[in-house]
């Protein structure tokens, strides 16, 4: 078994594991793989598999801050064939030993999701469809289209941070409301992602130009809602930033790399990571580390690595 991904809710530890082995002709842990959901409690122990839609593939596991609510995307194996579904939303409750994964469906939209989130503290979930539509909707499947976008960074309490066409926004989920993502007072290169933080502010990485102009250098912001911003971390052009996340209560930051790109190869797994990660944590108020950590996950890191 293969460990794809896992995400902790308040009582419960969920696993996403794959059967089979990882080789070039076989890349997303072989013929025989399958994938599983495990559930345990948050000390490892009552482990149990957790019911599937189907024969498939388990990506973007996902769990609701409060409660044991968790979400993913499916595709059947059968990927190709008709009938087959592809990267569609399910949800379902861990404190339910009976419960089924349910479908979230919305009424002549494209089943198809490339990006959600829970929206915390409500029965809400946020989704971005393969059709670049937005929308907002719930467990029964009223929805609210929140027009079109091309990514989804983030959702923290009513805000949304969504990448438009024009540019990056704060969306309000409450009223539909929405201005542009807060500018700056130094900004270092070319944004690559920005997390929102609880409490205020955002996390923001960079690829900062070296002497030619090329980017090169990676570099970790805090940006405040006026734009006062600090750096928080560096990384070295000869390393890859996989990813930036924001723990719950808004005081750390992590900061997900893979040393010496060059020389570490990629694994031919669903979710492919170089063979050797490291984990930085630092505190926002001051920057300063607080641990560096050998692995790619931190169980509140709300999405996997994209």
């Amino acid at each position: 078994m293969h460990i794809e991904d896992f995400r902790a809710t308040s009582s419960h530890l969920v696993v996403s594991v794959r059967g089979g082995s990882s080789t070039a002709d076989q890349p997303q842990g072989g013929a025989d793989g399958v994938a599983e959901l495990i559930v345990t409690d948050r000390d490892g122990k009552n482990q149990r598999t957790l019911p599937l839609p189907g024969d498939g593939t388990v990506t973007n596991l996902q769990s609701a801050d409060r409660g044991d609510a968790i979400g993913y995307t499916f595709t059947d194996a059968a990927i190709g064939t008709e009938g087959a579904r592809e990267s569609m939303l399910f949800t379902m409750s861990l404190k339910d030993r009976a419960a089924e994964p349910a479908p979230v469906e919305i009424t002549g939209a494209d089943s198809r999701v490339e990006q959600w989130r829970f929206v915390p503290d409500t029965d809400r979930i946020l989704l971005l469809g393969f059709d670049s539509s937005l929308w907002l909707t719930g467990a029964g499947g009223d929805a609210t289209s929140l027009g079109t976008a091309v990514g989804l960074e983030g959702v923290v309490g009513s805000t949304a941070l969504v990448d438009r066409m024009e540019g990056l926004v704060a969306l309000d989920l409450t009223d539909g409301t929405e201005q542009p993502l807060v500018a700056p007072d130094a900004e270092p290169g070319l944004l690559r992602t920005v997390v929102p933080v609880p409490g205020g502010g955002s996390v923001r990485l960079y690829a900062a130009p070296d002497g030619n102009g090329i980017p090169s250098l990676s570099v970790v912001t805090w940006v405040g809602d006026d734009g006062t911003s600090r750096v928080l971390d560096r990384a070295p052009s000869t390393d890859s930033v996989i990813r930036t996340c924001v723990s719950p209560n808004g005081r750390y930051a992590a900061t997900v790399v893979a040393p010496d790109i060059v020389d570490n190869p990629y694994d031919g797994y669903l979710l492919p990571m170089p063979e050797r990660v490291e984990t930085h944590i630092v505190e926002i108020a001051t920057g300063d580390e607080v641990v560096a950590l050998t692995g790619f996950d931190s169980s509140w890191c709300r999405v996997p690595p994209q």
